[in-house]
C-alpha cells in the first residue's frame, strides 16, 4: 500500500454545536469530481457543508445545507445523467421542548410541510456546484448512497427496498426487499456500542451498489450484524432475484482466507463499491477495528471478488476513520475521510497508489 499525500483540507469549528444537538459524531466526507472540479461534502452538527476545489489543494465552501427544525444528515454526492450534481440526505426534525419530549414538529418548516416522524428525505440539484435547487422531499426511506446506471438512479432504503428514479427526486420501489431475511438476538458485541446484550436486530443496513456494464447485473455489498457483510447479486433489469453469500476476507493478501468477522471483528461501515477502468472491481468502507473501547476503526480499501464472495484488502488508512468517499483519477485513488477518532472534527484529503 502507497499513500501519495495527505492532507487536511476542512477543520470543523469546534464551538459550533448547532442548534438543539449533540455533537454529531463523525463528518462521514464524501467525494466526487464534477465539470473540472472536486466536492467533498460532510455533516457537522445539525448541517451538512459542500466544499469545492480545483486543484484539490486550496478549498471553499459553496453551500451550507441547513434546515430549522431538522438535523441534517450525510450528504451522499452523485452526477445525474443530465449533467447536475446531486446531493440526497435524510433530515430529522427536533424534538419539542414542552411537556411532550416525543412530539415531533408537525408545522411547516421552510415552506415544506413536515410530518411527525423521525425523519425524513430530501434532494438538492445544481448545474454548476455553486447554485443549488430547492429541497424536494420525497416518501422513500433512502438514506444510503445511491448510483446511477443506463440513466436510472437505484437506492437501497431502510427497510431493504430496491428504489429507482429518473430524475433523483421521485422514487418508486422496485423490489420489495432484497435482503435475505435475517433477525438474530445478538450477544453484546464490544465493536457495537448500539448493540445491548439480548437486542434482536435486523442483520442488514447500509448497502452499496454496483453495475456490471457488460451483463447489467447488479451486486450490492450489505453491512449487517453480526456477520460484518455480506455480498449479493442480481441479475436485470427487475433486479428481484437476489443471491447472498457470506463474505470472506484474505486479510494480508497471503491466500489464508477467513470468515470476515473473524477478520475485521467489526461491522463494514458505509461500504462502497466501484469499478476502475481497467474492470477490477473495488470497494471501501469502515473496518478493522483499532480501538474496541470507543469503536473506532480505519478507512480500507479492497479487492471485491464477487463470484468468491471474497474481500482482498489493498489499502488500511491508519489513524484515518469514519466513513469515506472515493473517486478514481488520473491513475490516483483520492479518498475523503476524516480523522480515527470519536468525536472527528477535521477532514482529509488521501491520495492512494493503485496497485498492479
Amino acid at each position: 500500500m502507497s499513500i501519495i499525500d495527505a492532507q487536511k483540507i476542512w477543520d470543523i469549528d469546534r464551538k459550533w454545536l448547532g442548534k438543539h444537538s449533540p455533537t454529531g459524531g463523525e463528518v462521514h466526507p464524501d467525494l466526487i469530481r464534477f465539470k473540472g472540479h472536486w466536492y467533498c461534502g460532510f455533516k457537522e452538527t445539525g448541517r451538512s457543508r459542500i466544499l469545492r476545489s480545483a486543484d484539490g489543494e486550496k478549498w471553499e465552501t459553496v453551500k451550507l445545507f441547513e434546515w430549522k427544525g431538522g438535523f441534517v444528515g450525510r450528504p451522499y454526492l452523485s452526477v445525474a445523467p443530465e449533467g447536475a450534481l446531486m446531493v440526497n440526505t435524510w433530515i430529522s426534525p427536533l424534538r419539542r421542548e414542552d411537556d411532550q419530549p416525543k412530539a415531533r414538529y408537525e408545522k411547516s418548516v421552510q415552506d415544506v410541510p413536515v410530518a411527525p416522524v423521525d425523519k425524513f428525505y430530501v434532494t438538492w440539484l445544481s448545474q454548476d456546484g455553486l447554485h443549488w435547487s430547492n429541497a424536494s422531499a420525497h416518501h422513500s426511506r433512502l438514506n444510503f448512497s445511491v448510483t446511477w446506471h443506463n440513466g436510472i438512479c437505484y437506492g437501497v432504503d431502510r427497510d431493504g427496498a430496491l428504489l429507482y428514479s429518473c430524475d433523483g427526486k421521485d422514487w418508486i420501489c422496485l423490489t420489495e426487499h432484497i435482503w435475505p431475511d435475517r433477525e438474530e438476538v445478538l450477544s453484546y458485541d464490544p465493536h457495537d456500542l448500539s448493540a445491548e446484550p439480548g437486542t434482536q436486530k435486523t442483520a442488514c443496513n447500509e448497502t452499496a451498489l454496483c453495475f456490471d456494464p457488460q451483463d447489467d447485473k447488479a451486486i450490492a455489498l450489505a453491512r449487517t450484524n453480526p456477520v460484518c457483510a455480506i455480498i449479493g447479486s442480481a441479475p436485470g433489469p427487475r433486479y428481484d432475484d437476489w443471491q447472498w453469500q457470506d463474505l470472506w476476507v484474505d486479510w494480508n493478501a497471503d491466500g489464508n482466507r477467513v470468515p470476515a468477522r473473524e477478520a475485521m471483528g467489526v461491522q463494514l461501515g458505509c461500504p462502497v463499491v466501484k469499478q476502475l477502468s481497467d474492470g477490477r472491481l473495488f470497494g471501501i468502507g469502515r473496518a478493522d477495528a483499532s480501538d474496541a473501547s470507543t469503536n473506532r476503526s480505519m478507512v480500507t480499501l479492497f479487492w471485491i471478488n464477487p463470484s468468491e464472495a471474497l474481500l482482498t484488502p489493498f489499502a488500511k488508512l491508519d489513524g484515518y476513520g469514519g466513513y469515506a468517499g472515493v473517486v478514481e483519477y488520473d491513475g490516483v485513488l483520492w479518498v475523503a475521510c476524516s480523522n480515527n477518532s470519536f468525536p472527528s472534527y477535521e477532514v482529509f484529503l488521501v491520495k492512494v497508489d493503485i496497485p498492479e
